[in-house]
């Protein structure tokens, strides 16, 4: 099986006393990664490289549902499904995000490389991380963010070769009461 790599992503919506998990099993139900050690607000980030084929099963919940004094709690949720879009060494990619949404793009190497953004139309000022994936959580390992930021290069330093997870879009702290957009481009590219 060729290795992709997997992004579920598990908002509440409309109930903040909900603190998101996701929970990813394996064929024999074994627990594979969760959700649970993350800070997880009104959204839960689960990354995961599948290397293998099978049937796996996400569970979505929330992280008091096996605490005894929290039985029934229920809330609307939405659950999403993101393969992240490989980015080719040196070709510029053209993209577009909102607000209400979060954009992912995978970068595998291992050699150093430099990510360049530029932000081309648009009102909404996204956060451009380079992630790590840490037992299913996304790992900021360098960051361009701001209201002012039009463009920018992160140079990152790689100390062994694995995918890279690249997000454009709102972080965590930040809320728009209503969707704003951005246009963008973006190019990795390995140092020479």
């Amino acid at each position: 099986m060729p290795e992709y790599c997997w992004l579920r992503s598990f908002r509440i919506v409309r109930d903040s006393s909900l603190a998101p998990q996701i929970n990813l099993l394996d064929a024999s139900g074994k627990l594979v990664v969760d959700t649970s050690n993350q800070l997880a607000i009104t959204r839960a980030v689960l990354a995961v490289v599948l290397t293998a084929d099978g049937t796996y099963t996400i569970v979505a919940t929330h992280q008091k549902a096996d605490n005894p004094d929290s039985p029934g709690l229920r809330g609307k949720f939405a659950l999403t499904l993101s393969q992240a879009k490989p980015l080719l060494d040196g070709a510029t990619l053209t993209a577009k995000t909102s607000s209400d949404q979060v954009q992912y793009y995978s970068f595998r190497t291992g050699s150093n490389f430099s990510l360049g953004y530029e932000k081309t139309a648009g009102d909404f000022s996204p956060t451009v991380a380079v992630n790590l994936i840490d037992q299913g959580e996304l790992k900021p390992i360098a960051e361009i963010s701001g209201e002012n930021v039009k463009k920018g290069t992160l140079d990152v330093s790689v100390q062994t070769a694995q995918p890279y997870v690249i997000s454009v879009g709102q972080s965590t702290f930040d809320f728009d009461l209503t969707p704003v957009s951005a246009e963008y481009n973006l190019v990795a590219k390995v140092d020479k």
